[in-house]
């Protein structure tokens, strides 16, 4: 993604304390990467200014969002596990105009 003035870089920390793994899916891709145990990782995201990442926890794992026009990027410690190849589309028409 180019440097714009107007681009946002949300950074943030998920560490798994639990003694098994969990699952985090990173939306609206729908990729799972499986975190270890006793671990932390952790989350970029960049893209257009005024979106945010969401973090939601699930019964038994996490979901991380992007905003539209936004790609992420997962590390664990310095090793890139996974990069966004493709930004957040717009959401459809239809899906936008609901209140």
């Amino acid at each position: 993604m180019e440097n714009r003035v107007d681009s946002l870089k949300q950074q943030l920390v998920l560490s798994n304390r639990c003694a098994h793994e969990v699952n985090l899916w990173i939306e609206p891709w729908g990729y799972r990467i499986r975190l270890s145990p006793q671990a932390s990782y952790h989350l970029v995201g960049i893209g257009p200014s005024g979106g945010v990442l969401e973090l939601e926890l699930r019964d038994n794992d996490f979901a991380v969002y992007g905003w539209q026009g936004s790609t992420i990027e997962v590390f664990e410690g310095e090793r890139r596990l996974w990069e966004c190849p493709v930004a957040v589309p717009a959401a459809p028409v239809a899906l936008s105009q609901q209140s």
